[in-house]
Order: structure tokens, then sequence, then C-alpha cells
């Protein structure tokens, strides 16, 4: 656990800050996010394997309907808190079960279309470029003269090492098979942790380059720039929201209308992903959990979150994955990762100015392209090409969940409202 605490932090430090980006806040917002939820995912959570924290799909939410106000991000987690709670206090986590593999899965797929196109803007090291899927398109297109090409080099280059990381993985069973005593498996973990912490390794790589350079007077590469250091102060976040560009606040209904059906769209997704991603692993490793009590979890961690400047956490595939790769044996090896975390937020935030923001699109970039289901647009496309060049241009993504539920559950009702009756 102790290990598998290690490995995960090295994974979410990096994983958070890039998400930061995504939900369009401020890089330390990534960090705020990430640590509350791990001590109370020990306590509360039923899956060894399910990593809670920030993820691609609920960054990409989370942007979409808080518009860059930080106070609305942490709001929504309040939201989605309450929500969830609810939920599993009622007992009804069976309600996940009628919603289809299907619906999920091509949801997944559009959300992570969506924040892979975001980022190639800032892996080619673009400015103003539009968030909106058609303009963004365009503006990157006809923006590509004005590319960095330091940036779009270095993006590149991690990426290709993330993948070379990656790709060595398949040699973990059989570095498995070889342990027979502890030596050897100190030598194994020596030789297995850069695949695991691959993020972080690449990280930091590049990083030490960018700072070698400065030494130098030499900035080459986009930089994060300075991040708030220290822990956030605990209290409850404040429904009268300040906005900066018109200089106004609003009162609390307004509050919520700008929220918009965020309120019920982020808490369904957050609870979908966590009992999917809880179900596969518990298959997999032959263990069982209890939906309601996952519900409970995913509650109780975004309405605390809430109070330290967090916004909307749910179950990560990828380090989950991590996390089942490192052997881990309890959820007691998210306290360690919440500790690292901690730390990392305390001491580290300095070394953060030098990370380039091409090396950050890099891990989002090749951690979401594990989420996209190829077989799925491909089918798609064979159905009805049109059809599904439109939806992909016109739909926002949030529109698309609530759409392919709605039908899912009609499909699923039709049958009983019209029963066959023979006398």
């Amino acid at each position: 656990d102790i290990i598998a605490g290690l490995t995960l932090a090295l994974t979410v430090i990096p994983q958070s800050m890039a998400y930061a980006k995504i939900a369009e806040l401020p890089t330390q917002y990534g960090l705020y996010t990430s640590f509350v939820c791990y001590f109370v995912y020990c306590l509360l959570g039923t899956a060894r394997d399910v990593n809670l924290g920030p993820t691609a799909v609920l960054s990409l939410l989370t942007a979409e309907f808080t518009h860059q106000i930080p106070q609305l991000a942490s709001l929504l987690a309040l939201v989605c808190g309450v929500v969830q709670l609810i939920m599993g206090l009622l007992n009804i986590g069976f309600v996940m079960e009628f919603i289809s593999h299907t619906i999920i899965n091509s949801f997944t797929t559009a959300a992570a279309l969506a924040i892979m196109f975001s980022q190639i803007k800032k892996w080619l090291g673009l400015k103003n470029v539009p968030r909106e899927f058609i303009k963004q398109l365009y503006w990157t297109v006809m923006k590509i003269p004005e590319a960095q090409w330091y940036d779009c080099s270095l993006g590149f280059v991690c990426m290709v090492f993330l993948y070379l990381l990656k790709a060595s993985m398949h040699i973990y069973p059989l570095i498995k098979s070889l342990i027979i005593n502890n030596i050897i498996i100190i030598i194994m973990l020596i030789i297995i942790l850069p695949t695991l912490a691959r993020n972080a390794l690449t990280i930091s790589i590049a990083s030490s380059l960018a700072a070698i350079l400065l030494r130098y007077d030499l900035q080459p590469f986009t930089l994060t720039g300075n991040i708030t250091s220290g822990i956030p102060t605990f209290g409850p976040p404040s429904f009268a929201v300040h906005i900066p560009e018109t200089n106004t606040t609003l009162t609390v209904s307004e509050t919520f209308q700008k929220l918009g059906i965020g309120s019920v769209i982020t808490p369904l997704v957050g609870l979908i992903e966590i009992v999917a991603i809880g179900k596969a692993f518990a298959k997999k490793n032959k263990y069982r959990i209890d939906s309601n009590q996952e519900f409970l979890a995913s509650g109780t961690a975004n309405l605390i979150g809430s109070f330290v400047q967090a916004y909307p956490v749910t179950g990560s595939f990828s380090r989950s994955a991590v996390a089942s790769q490192s052997g881990i044996r309890t959820p007691a090896a998210n306290v360690i990762t919440g500790i690292l975390v901690l730390l990392s937020l305390q001491f580290l935030t300095p070394m953060f100015y030098y990370i380039p923001t091409s090396g950050l699109a890099a891990v989002i970039i090749m951690a979401v392209l594990d989420l996209i289901d190829f077989s799925l647009i491909k089918q798609l496309w064979i159905i009805n090409s049109q059809c599904l060049t439109l939806c992909v241009c016109v739909c926002r993504v949030c529109y698309g969940i609530l759409i392919g539920v709605a039908v899912s559950l009609l499909f699923l009702l039709y049958p009983w409202a019209k029963p066959k009756i023979e006398v």
C-alpha cells in the first residue's frame, strides 16, 4: 500500500495540474482537488483499486458550467456532493443499472475527443483560440503559422516518451512472475516505477530542461508560471459569486442559473464513472463493491472538497489502473497519496513554475487517448457519416449525455408501458 500510494502520488500531482487546465482554472486548483478526496475514500470507499480525484471528463464539464470562475467550481462540487449523498442515503444506486454501456462509452469517447482537441492549441503554443469546438478547430488551423515550434517539438517528444514508457508495461506480467524473494521485488520495483510514474518523470525532465535554459536567459517554451503555494484555507464556498469581468456579484438564484444543468449532469456523470470503474476492477480482481456506498463516498468527498476550493471529483480509470498494477491491497494507500499531495502544495509549488504547458498538454492527450473507442467511431461512421459529423460539430457534450440517458430510459420503459396482453 505504501508503494502504491507513492506511485499514485507521482501520477496524480502532474495529472491534477494538467486537468486544472482543462477545467480552465488556475493550476493550483487541481492540487486543491486532489487531497481531501483521498482521505475520505480511505474511510468510506469499497473498491480498493478506485482512485478518486480530478478526471478529464469532469474537468471538461467544470469548464463548461463554471466559466473560469473558481468560486463557481467549488459551488459545483458542493452541489455534486449534496446530490450524490441524497442518492446514496435513499439507496437508489440501482438507477445506474438503467444506463447502458453504449451510452457511457459514447459519452466518454466524445468527451475525450473534445479534451484532446482543446489541448492541441496548448501543444502548439497558440494564443487567443476560442473554446467552442468549431471555432477552436477553425482558429487552430488558421493560426498554425503562429505556432511556437519549440513548444510543439517538446510536446511531441513528451508524447513519444510517454508512449514508450506505457508500451514497456507489457513486460510487467513477466517481471511479476519472476518475483521469488524480497531482494528481487526491490529490483523489479526500480525497473517498473518509471513506467508507472511516467507522467511525473516526463514533466520532471521537461521542467529541468526549461529551468536549465532559463538560467542562461533562454526561454523557448511557454511555462506554467507562478502557482499559489500553501494549503487552502478551510471554509464553506460563498454563494455570492463575484464576476471579475463585469465587477458584479451574483445573487444565490443567479449563481444557480449560471450553473444551469451542470447541477444535474455533473453529479450524474461522476456517479456513472466511479461505479463503472469500481465494477470493472472488482470483476478483474475478484471482489465486490457497494454502489450505494460508492455514492456516499463520492458525495462526501465532493462536499468536504468544496470547503477547500476543490472542483468535482470522481473515479479515474487511468490512475485506478496504476493502483491495480502497483499491487494496492486496501484503500489505505490513499492516505499516503493525500499526504504527498499536501506536501507538494506546501513545499514544491515554486518548482512548478518551470513546467512547460506543452508538457502538460502531452500528459493530457496521452491520458485521454485510452478513453477513445475507435471501433465505436468507425461503426457510427459506417451507419451514418453525415449524422455523426453533424452531431460532433453541433451538439455539446453535456446535452449529448442527457439525450443518451433519456433515449436509453425510453427504450427500457416503452415495453412496460405497452405490454402484450393475451386473453
